[in-house]
């Protein structure tokens, strides 16, 4: 449990690895957020250095939350959008592990999550960088092509281990202009690539043909708008021409563009393809190794998780099971075990709490 209504306490969360930890923390204000949604978003600054996820320790955290609604009827939207995150996230940070890699700085990370607090929550580090949106037009050079690359370089490893994020925009890409590096964060609508049946979504910066699509080119067209974007200072409308657009005449996706942004996910080439195109590394190669015992640990707390807490309606399959660790294709790597979650509705033992109060 967080220490809810004070400024400091203990706060409480199951890690990656299903083990439970508690942090001393002291909570800073909740930041903005649009009128009326019943997310909110605060920083902790920890008493104590914590090295469970980070080697030199972690001085603080990130925290989303939802707060429950005093409406008659409660709004499931949040709380499958906080199911998605927390599935993702375990998804990314135990696939990483049973992949051994280090975990990507281009991704925000998950720490941890409480599903039956009183306020479920879901833990990261915090964000590096700030959304991309402070920083459109404004761009050098340098910068412009920096940031184009690195944003392909997230989609790449995503789609690496079957990840379509499905809101790639000026607000859930981060861009760190001390560093030079991208960051995409948010998975409350990402699916793992090639799921059958997913919840349509109606984000601004997807294409419309693409909003019931699992797709990770969804993702690839979603860039091509935003490196549009940052560049001209303005959306890419109907009217627009990015292949003959002279601010980006010398962006390194100039000669990809037409495709980059064609309305049909076929014709559109994988994140992979668009790196390879500009000369730059698979940012994930498919790994050669063979399964370990600590490998088989992963697959089972996996397992666990989805039998208890099941999402909600887009069925994702091989959640926190190291599956998806694939090809840049969106495929899963031969012989891992994938696992399709029932498709009963998850418990929710934080609405059941205050259901008929």
């Amino acid at each position: 449990m967080t220490a809810t209504g004070s400024a400091s306490g203990p706060v409480e969360f199951t890690d990656a690895e299903g083990r439970t930890q508690s942090l001393d923390a002291a909570w800073e204000a909740d930041e903005p957020w649009p009128p009326g949604s019943p997310v909110r978003v605060r920083r902790l600054r920890l008493a104590a250095r914590w090295a469970g996820v980070d080697a030199d320790g972690a001085t603080g955290l990130l925290q989303k939350r939802v707060v429950p609604s005093t409406a008659r009827n409660v709004d499931w939207a949040p709380y499958d959008a906080l199911d998605r995150e927390i599935s993702i996230g375990l998804h990314l940070v135990r696939g990483c592990a049973a992949a051994g890699r280090p975990y990507p700085a281009e991704l925000s990370r998950l720490v941890g999550y409480d599903v039956d607090a009183e306020e479920p929550f879901v833990l990261y580090l915090p964000y590096r960088g700030q959304p991309v949106s402070r920083f459109v037009g404004r761009l050098l050079l340098r910068e412009q092509r920096v940031f184009e690359t690195g944003v392909f370089k997230a989609l790449g490893l995503l789609a690496a281990m079957g990840v379509t994020h499905r809101a790639i925009g000026p607000d859930t890409v981060l861009w760190d202009k001390e560093t030079l590096q991208v960051q995409a964060v948010d998975f409350s609508s990402a699916v793992l690539s090639g799921t059958k049946h997913v919840q349509a979504v109606r984000a601004a910066w997807l294409h419309e043909q693409d909003a019931a699509s699992s797709d990770p080119r969804v993702d690839v067209w979603s860039a091509g708008a935003l490196a549009f974007y940052s560049a001209t200072g303005r959306r890419l409308g109907p009217g627009d021409d990015p292949v003959a657009e002279p601010a980006l005449q010398s962006s390194r996706l100039a000669a990809q563009l037409s495709r980059i942004l064609s309305p049909s996910i076929e014709k559109r080439p994988t994140a992979a393809a668009v790196l390879h195109s500009i000369g730059y590394p698979d940012p994930w190669p498919e790994p050669n190794r063979t399964a370990t015992a600590a490998d088989e640990l992963f697959a089972e707390g996996g397992r666990r998780f989805d039998v208890r807490f099941p999402p909600a309606g887009d069925r994702l399959s091989g959640i926190g099971t190291g599956a998806g660790i694939g090809n840049g294709t969106g495929a899963t790597v031969p012989g891992k075990p994938v696992v399709t979650a029932p498709a009963a509705k998850r418990p929710r033992h934080w609405w059941s709490r205050r259901e008929g109060s």
